[in-house]
């Protein structure tokens, strides 16, 4: 009997403990909890606590939330959290109603990241999101994920939080934001595209005497979608349509060179960040920087772009220009000739003036060169000038050859390219200066070892152009019924002699 008592006993107890952890956990589960959290504003301190998904803090007034206290009500267990501070980084985290963040510092919270403790993380879960400055309100994000910003120097101004029984709450969304990426890819005449680069890096190419065809930027606005529109002048289009990040601006397969870009920032992003871009054109090099939508680079003149470099940099920051950003040299006279090679020198050192009219001496005989002959830091040959292909082939005396038709003050000048390794235009095509038409090569009757022979004349000549004359003096001389000009005076001085 008395065994009997005991074992009635021990259930008897057994089943009491369990209707009493129960009535623990179903009143932890049918009470009403609450979050109570006060906030610490710029210039008027502490305000009163709010609950529930009021708004803790200020908007439309931009002043920065820089401290927070956040407590719980109706159920067991805690609540912690830290704070992310400018110049600082995240805080240690702090529970139940102890400050998060500085006061009398004036340093803005600018992320956060809450989360339940004991019972009350078990049946609930904890909402949140908060204002940003410039941006506004982010997404809605739970249980210790962060809202806010992290590097962006963006101040938190407000807060809202909620409690949600497990998995009965609302969905979640963007809840925070960080420094933009930019990138910018460039294509390239006889290279195509490059890989991206990322800002205030180079894209294309500079003393290579390349045309920039196209570009493609990439720019996200913090809360998604396009943050970027540029576009582009191209040669023989003019100014090409707004293109949002992702898109091609410019030209592919059409030899065609850009000339100059615009570039704006759109969406919250240009709230926050002013967009800055420069560009490197042929005859002038790096141009100053331009901002906000402004021209970069050259108009009216064929001056073809070669390079660009892009920033981001936080509005009210000062930033050097560095010059002007954009030309218009319509009706100006502009640098219509360069050298045919990148940083092009005379062959021979002991020539004076590129070789133009000096004694060859050739075989114990006195003739007269009436061309230049020369090498550079690349075998690119590129167009002295904006024109067309008059002739092209091989013969044995020049060799591989191009000759090409210009303008210059209302007269026909043709430019001629002798000894090539190989050329790579076709008789009638359309190039514009800097255009690549071959490479340096030493085929056809040179003694000289590989260079180019450069020369410009009057006349089209169906037969081989002659390298070398009777005696003469100054910077040009015909000969054999064509007058021929020294190329390195016409590319310097921009006219005829």
């Amino acid at each position: 009997m008395n065994k009997m008592k005991k074992i009635s006993y021990i259930m008897i107890v057994t089943l009491l403990c369990t209707i009493l952890n129960v009535g623990q956990v179903e009143l932890a589960k049918a009470a009403s909890p609450s979050v109570e959290y006060q906030a610490h504003i710029a210039n008027e301190g502490w305000k009163s606590y709010q609950s529930d998904g009021a708004t803790g803090g200020s908007t439309g007034k931009s002043l920065s939330l820089q401290a927070l206290k956040v407590r719980i009500r109706g159920i067991s267990g805690g609540i912690t959290y830290r704070s992310h501070l400018s110049n600082i980084g995240w805080t240690s985290w702090v529970s139940n109603n102890c400050q998060t963040g500085t006061t009398g510092q004036n340093r803005p919270m600018e992320a956060i990241q809450i989360k339940l403790t004991g019972d009350a993380a078990k049946y609930y879960d904890v909402y949140y999101r908060v204002h940003v400055s410039n941006v506004g309100w982010l997404g809605w994000t739970k249980n210790g994920n962060m809202a806010g910003s992290t590097g962006c120097s963006l101040p938190m101004e407000a807060i809202q939080i909620k409690l949600f029984a497990k998995n009965k709450g609302m969905a979640t969304s963007q809840s925070s934001i960080k420094i933009p990426e930019l990138t910018v890819q460039a294509h390239v005449e006889d290279i195509g595209w490059q890989k991206p680069v990322s800002e205030n890096m180079v894209s294309g190419t500079t003393g290579r005497s390349k045309r920039m065809e196209a570009m493609i930027l990439r720019c996200s606005d913090f809360m998604g979608g396009s943050g970027i529109q540029y576009r582009a002048h191209v040669q023989d289009i003019g100014w090409q349509n707004w293109c949002n990040s992702g898109i091609c601006s410019g030209t592919t397969g059409q030899s065609l060179q850009m000339e100059a870009v615009q570039i704006k920032l759109v969406g919250k992003i240009s709230t926050v960040y002013d967009v800055y871009y420069r560009v490197h054109c042929a005859d002038y090099g790096w141009l100053g920087w331009a901002c906000n939508g402004e021209s970069a680079g050259t108009t009216g003149g064929g001056i073809r772009m070669e390079a660009i470099q892009i920033k981001l940099v936080r509005k009210e920051t000062s930033v050097s220009r560095g010059g002007s950003a954009y030309m218009d040299l319509k009706g100006k006279t502009v640098a219509a000739f360069q050298m045919p090679l990148a940083g092009a020198r005379c062959t021979w050192r002991s020539y004076t003036n590129w070789s133009w009219g000096n004694n060859s001496g050739a075989g114990g005989s006195r003739v007269y060169h009436l061309g230049v002959d020369i090498i550079g830091t690349s075998d690119n040959v590129t167009a002295t000038a904006n024109g067309t292909v008059a002739q092209c082939g091989y013969n044995g005396a020049n060799g591989n050859y191009v000759v090409l038709k210009h303008s210059i003050s209302g007269q026909t000048v043709y430019s001629f390219y002798a000894h090539l390794a190989s050329y790579s235009v076709k008789k009638g095509s359309t190039v514009s200066k800097g255009t690549k038409i071959g490479t340096v090569g030493n085929t056809g009757s040179s003694s000289r070892g590989k260079h180019l022979h450069f020369a410009m004349m009057n006349t089209l000549w169906n037969g081989s152009y002659y390298g070398y004359s009777t005696y003469f003096t100054g910077n040009k001389t015909t000969y054999a019924g064509v007058t021929y000009y020294n190329p390195v005076y016409v590319v310097q001085n921009n006219r005829l002699p």
